[in-house]
């Protein structure tokens, strides 16, 4: 299996174990992170917190370098 299969078997899974119950509400990422924490467990591993932090940047046009800031 192709990893990017795997990681498609994964989302699906979650999706599929968290379809009922107290976590049916919750969105894709969250059901995700759900399953990430049941099964890191598993092979003795867990979860690392992500966090994302967007700085902004307050540059006029002209003195605006693109390269730094956007990808």
């Amino acid at each position: 299996m192709a990893f990017v299969e795997f990681l498609e078997f994964f989302v699906r899974l979650a999706d599929l174990k968290f379809k009922d119950g107290a976590n049916k509400n919750a969105s894709l990422v969250e059901k995700v992170e759900l399953l990430m924490d049941l099964a890191f467990p598993l092979v003795n591993s867990k979860r690392k917190e992500v966090v994302i932090e967007i700085e902004y940047a307050s540059v006029s046009e002209e003195d605006m370098n693109e390269d730094l800031y956007f990808i």
